[in-house]
């Protein structure tokens, strides 16, 4: 009886490095989701950089941009979720861009942001710095509005989050093999997106709004996800999920294409982080912004200097708010 006992621990033994006790690579990469998204407090940065791709006869051509974010958050209390983030965005239309530099804090119901570099392309480049200096390098803070993203997550959202949170959104998962993520093995799974997921996560999405998406729209969105193509991977790591990455494609019968590339990475998984609220925040006024939004159209193309009239019997296009003669 005891041989036959340490022959079945030996054999188990033997048998734990073989794929019969590895587990399933869908279930490992559901349940690697699922950790991560019941961790509530993480570090993590995301990069998302692509190319829009116009159209011949359109007056642009190409546009390419490139968004990256890192920073740490606390959502151990629900009621005050506690942001601390860095963004970085670079624009290019046809050769010519532009780069704004960002940090943002959230914090008991409080939404603060400081404007730390903003590069305009052009040669009215130095005059639109300057017209945007008395916003750079100051920090501004203002309340948080209901549903707001840094804030508490409202019940309609709070039961958004509990449906979706067995959902497959990366389907038909292979094991691809080893990596190392911060010092620890990952094993890396091959993944393919859930449109239909996806589909209804955008229609779900918008009953928590103002923006209810009828029955047309989300048959439209259906169809234009058949122009989509994915190829991305899963990392798990000690069963958590801890980088994500994808190439989404674009492609439809008309219109501009698009490409672009994502990448996720989480660590410090439940580690305590400490976000203090910036001394000396200024109360933001919307009037404030009305200089940078002058300057941001420079990363624009500009339209043509005369655009062609309105033939007889079509509308005229009017600013908001002005009214057209009779």
């Amino acid at each position: 009886m005891k041989k036959t006992i340490a022959t079945f621990l030996l054999l188990t033994f033997a048998l734990s490095g073989c794929s019969l006790f590895k587990p399933d690579p869908q279930t490992a990469v559901n349940k690697g989701l699922l950790r991560l998204g019941q961790a509530e407090r993480i570090s993590s940065r995301f990069s998302v950089n692509g190319t829009v791709t116009m159209p011949p006869g359109e007056k642009l051509s190409r546009m390419s941009f490139d968004l990256t974010g890192s920073g740490q958050s606390d959502a151990a209390d629900p009621k005050d979720i506690a942001v601390d983030f860095e963004y970085q965005l670079g624009i290019n239309f046809d050769g010519k861009g532009g780069q704004v530099i960002a940090d943002v804090r959230s914090l008991e119901d409080v939404l603060y942001f400081r404007l730390r570099e903003v590069k305009l392309p052009g040669e009215n480049s130095d005059a639109l710095a300057a017209q945007i200096a008395p916003l750079t390098n100051s920090w501004f803070k203002m309340p948080l509005q209901e549903g707001n993203p840094f804030q508490a997550l409202t019940e309609e959202q709070q039961a958004l989050r509990e449906r979706f949170k067995n959902t497959e959104f990366f389907t038909n998962a292979v094991e691809d093999g080893t990596d190392e993520i911060r010092g620890e093995e990952a094993t890396r799974y091959r993944v393919e997106l859930n449109k239909d997921a996806v589909k209804d996560l955008i229609v779900d999405l918008g009953q928590t709004t103002e923006n209810a998406i009828s029955p047309e729209e989300e048959s439209a969105i259906a169809e234009s996800l058949q122009d989509v193509d994915f190829s991305g991977a899963v990392w798990v790591v000690d069963k958590t999920a801890r980088r994500i990455q994808g190439t989404v494609t674009i492609q439809p019968a008309q219109g501009a294409s698009t490409s672009f590339d994502i990448d996720y990475e989480v660590w410090d998984l439940g580690k305590k982080v400490a976000i203090d609220a910036p001394a000396e925040a200024q109360e933001f006024n919307p009037l404030m912004v009305l200089p940078l939004v002058g300057a941001l159209s420079a990363l624009t193309p500009q339209l043509d200097e005369e655009a062609p009239l309105p033939l007889e019997g079509e509308p005229i296009d009017l600013p908001l708010g002005a009214e057209q003669a009779e």
